[in-house]
């Protein structure tokens, strides 16, 4: 048998191919065969068939549906916690106001009163006890202040918190230094701006009482009593007894046993000065009412 004639041989019987022929693979795939060669993989009766929901790499796919609510839910619990931020808020604010506004934590609770007299310190502790119970954010001091310098007897009262449950108050006095006698036997009592503080039967010790003749009670009088008071030392004044006007509005008054002519309000320090070096001599009398020429006897 010729060459030519056993290649042809081996064509047709593939049992005789060389191993080389029989491994080498096909250089084409025939149409479908791709889907053929899927499809042994698959289940019987799912070839070629898609997983419902999944894609090609196996990730879940949501439908228009489910993603509208997805978004729904999650706005709805961000709303929900907005909403309990909210009410949280509001009730801290609410506690804070009621500790603040209604707590008895902060109310006044202690008064505290200082300086003054006894009558005017006690003025204050009255006036004070009012706002026991009253939260101290509440408080108004500026009221407090002007409820106590409302008694005539107070010149200047202040007002301050003590916290946590104290309000501090002091107080000044005023201090009466002329009597004004009246027609019922009693005594109006001025300071030195001549506010009248109260009304007594008889002038403390120390603050000397306008008497006689028609300028009792006359404002021009008052006036220049008050003007004398003034222009001398508060040692001085304190001495000062028998203090009265002659029917000319001219002053006079008793330095213990030294009588004292003043004469008018004018040049009341001049005279306060010649009235503190005469009285040095222990004389009788000292004339100040004309102060270029004063005269003691």
């Amino acid at each position: 048998m010729s060459a030519r004639a056993a290649e042809i041989a081996r064509a047709a019987d593939p049992a005789k191919r060389s191993p080389q022929s029989a491994a080498k693979p096909s250089q084409k795939t025939p149409a479908g065969s791709r889907a053929a060669d899927d499809s042994f993989f698959d289940e019987p009766g799912t070839a070629g068939a898609k997983t419902p929901g999944r894609g090609r790499a196996g990730r879940g796919v949501l439908s228009f549906a489910d993603g509208w609510a997805r978004r729904a839910g999650a706005a709805q619990r961000r709303r929900s916690i907005q909403v309990w931020w909210v009410v949280g808020g509001l009730g801290a604010l609410l506690a804070l106001a009621w500790v603040l506004l209604w707590s008895p934590l902060l109310a006044v609770s202690t008064i505290e009163v200082s300086g003054g007299s006894a009558a005017v310190r006690t003025v204050a502790e009255r006036v004070g006890a009012e706002q026991k119970g009253r939260s101290m954010v509440l408080l108004d001091t500026s009221a407090v202040e002007a409820q106590i310098e409302a008694d005539s007897r107070v010149a200047d009262a202040t007002v301050r918190r003590g916290m946590p449950r104290s309000l501090v108050i002091e107080v000044i006095a005023r201090v009466p230094v002329l009597g004004l006698e009246k027609s019922q036997g009693q005594v109006d009592l001025l300071d030195i701006e001549g506010v009248r503080t109260q009304t007594v039967k008889a002038a403390p010790s120390g603050v000397p009482v306008v008497k006689g003749g028609s300028g009792v009670g006359d404002e021009e009088s008052v006036r220049a009593a008050l003007a004398v008071m003034a222009a001398l030392p508060e040692a001085t004044r304190a001495k000062v007894t028998n203090l009265q006007f002659d029917a000319a509005d001219s002053v006079s008054f008793r330095l213990g046993s030294t009588a004292v002519v003043w004469g008018s309000s004018e040049r009341s320090e001049l005279k306060a000065q010649l009235v503190g070096i005469l009285l040095s001599q222990k004389p009788k009398t000292i004339d100040v009412s004309a102060p270029d020429n004063p005269v003691t006897r």
